[in-house]
């Protein structure tokens, strides 16, 4: 029932609109519930930084969990890129939100039963890491399902403005929470806007595209990094932002 009533706002929206119900428009709301999404993990990844600072005292309790979820995103992402492309993108999508809201709801439990520690958090961050690595792929592929050749740079630049913000602004949003309501209430915002984000996947549509054909996960491995050594300019920007974000991470 509530699916239909969503379907008819829609519907007189695009009406009064003048528009049709095109792809570029489930783009739009499939970018915006992934914004939310991130940006209550953004949320969280900062406050349990800060929370390990505090609680072990030290730098490197601080550091040693923007490393972890950059080393499970990392060497995570050469086999999930070459799985995304096997998988249907909006499966792939619900799965990594499901997965990182576990992880999520898992944190809160052990916070509210007292027995949450940096350790607990380093793993967790790890496993955050790796959902993200397929989460980021399925995005970029359902960006060229969905957006038709001409208006891809505009689509991703909305992207990349959109993840842009919530890198900016959750910081600071995070302290002023994580002295409002603690740790606990952020948690549970994030676990909030991942149910949003879960929810907007759950009734939009994503055209499904031919499987990548049945060939080895390294093979398609070993082809990409052909691909990559064909092109160095490619394997400079990658290597440049590596470095910036793993010195991001660390400072």
């Amino acid at each position: 029932v509530l699916k239909i009533k969503i379907y008819i706002f829609l519907y007189i929206f695009l009406l009064f609109t003048n528009n049709k119900p095109t792809l570029y428009f489930y783009f739009m709301f499939i970018l915006f519930g992934q914004v939310i999404s991130i940006f209550g993990s953004s949320l969280t990844s900062f406050s349990l930084g800060v929370w390990a600072y505090q609680n072990a005292g030290s730098v490197a309790a601080y550091s040693a969990i923007f490393f972890a979820a950059a080393a499970g995103t990392v060497l995570a992402s050469p086999f999930a890129g070459a799985l995304v492309d096997r998988w249907e993108k909006k499966k792939v999508l619900v799965l990594s939100s499901i997965c990182s809201a576990l992880i999520s709801v898992a944190i809160a439990v052990f916070y509210y039963l007292d027995s949450l520690d940096v350790w607990i958090i380093i793993i967790c961050a790890g496993l955050n890491g790796i959902a993200m690595s397929f989460s980021k792929p399925a995005i970029t592929a359902s960006i060229k399902m969905l957006i038709h050749p001409n208006d891809l740079g505009r689509a991703n630049g909305m992207t990349a403005a959109g993840f842009g913000f919530v890198a900016l602004i959750s910081p600071v949003i995070a302290a002023y929470l994580l002295i409002k309501i603690e740790l606990l209430g952020v948690l549970l915002i994030d676990i909030f806007t991942f149910v949003i984000g879960l929810f907007i996947l759950g009734f939009l549509y994503l055209p499904k595209r031919q499987l990548a054909p049945e060939e080895s996960i390294l093979k398609g491995i070993k082809l990409a990094w052909e691909y990559l050594k064909e092109k160095d300019a490619l394997i400079w920007i990658n290597g440049f932002y590596f470095f910036l974000n793993l010195r991001y991470r660390l400072n």
